[in-house]
């Protein structure tokens, strides 16, 4: 992120009438408006279905000994 941001500096000091900063702010608004929407975040939604799936196992090996 260091990288990016010095590499936007820059670009904004080499080329003032692009703007460069001005749109990254705009974009992290944005990103940050639709990131608030999410439900569950994409981290827990991965921990979730691996917890299922280790359920889901322990399950089919306990009626597998019960069989």
């Amino acid at each position: 992120m260091q990288h990016v941001k010095i590499y936007r500096e820059e670009l904004e000091r080499l080329t003032p009438e692009s703007k460069v900063n001005e749109l990254h702010w705009k974009a992290e608004n944005v990103h940050s408006e639709v990131a608030n929407l999410d439900i569950v975040p994409l981290n827990k939604l991965w921990i979730y279905l691996h917890l299922f799936i280790a359920l889901l196992g322990m399950v089919v090996v306990v009626f597998a000994t019960i069989s």
